[in-house]
């Protein structure tokens, strides 16, 4: 856990790009645990722009 600076009682990345750093990975994450069935859109020209959505084939597929 670093010291000081912004919310210090929370365990911040110490540097960039490291291993399992980042808001994706959080999401990845959750998306692993939780019981809920959701999907992950990821529009890759929009700069790492996601969404999460309730899983549903014909939406996903739309969506894709």
């Amino acid at each position: 856990m670093t010291h000081g600076g912004f919310n210090p009682t929370a365990h911040h990345a110490i540097h960039e790009n490291g291993h399992r750093n980042g808001v994706l990975t959080a999401i990845e994450d959750f998306l692993k645990e939780t019981p809920f069935p959701l999907s992950l859109h990821r529009a890759h020209s929009n700069n790492g722009l996601a969404i999460i959505t309730v899983k549903d084939n014909k939406r996903d597929a739309f969506i894709k």
